[in-house]
């Protein structure tokens, strides 16, 4: 084939350098990445050749995929919470970033029903009443203070 005949099927540039097949014709190096990017790692920006891991929307090396507080290496098949938008294992997560229970200071963790109140959080099994103990997650309750009472204990 005569070199001046062989050019980009996008761009008809003569091709010169590497090219890539594309539907009976061929692409350069450059309409081949803009039809088809690569996926960059988030994390250091290299292009991600091998299996890499997506978690929010974003694509990481295998190797890059660090909690953002501990700096250690998580598994992507265990859970992992997202704080400010970046992976958190879920050992820092309950640790630093989670809601704690205003009851018994446990972390509220992801799947687990729990009760907002006057910017407080309680597990839905800790939300009782301050006299007789009794949950009242599923039913009114009333304020004295900083003691919250059922309709039987007011």
């Amino acid at each position: 084939m005569n070199p001046e005949c062989f050019a980009c099927a996008d761009c008809r540039k003569a091709i010169t350098s590497q090219f890539y097949p594309f539907n009976n014709d061929y692409l350069c190096a450059n309409c081949h990445e803009a039809r088809f990017p690569k996926k960059r790692c988030v994390k250091c920006g290299s292009v991600i050749t091998s299996a890499g891991i997506t978690f929010g929307g974003a694509s990481y090396h295998a190797a890059c995929f660090l909690c953002v507080t501990c700096k250690q290496p998580i598994n992507a098949q265990s859970k992992i919470s997202m704080v400010e938008g970046q992976p958190c294992c879920v050992n820092c997560y309950e640790d630093r970033h989670a809601k704690r229970c205003s009851k018994c200071q446990k972390a509220i963790v992801a799947d687990v029903e729990y009760l907002e109140f006057e910017d407080k959080y309680w597990h839905k099994e800790c939300f009782v009443c301050s006299k007789c103990q009794r949950c009242i997650a599923e039913e009114s309750f009333y304020q004295d203070g900083e003691l919250i009472l059922c309709k039987d204990c007011i």
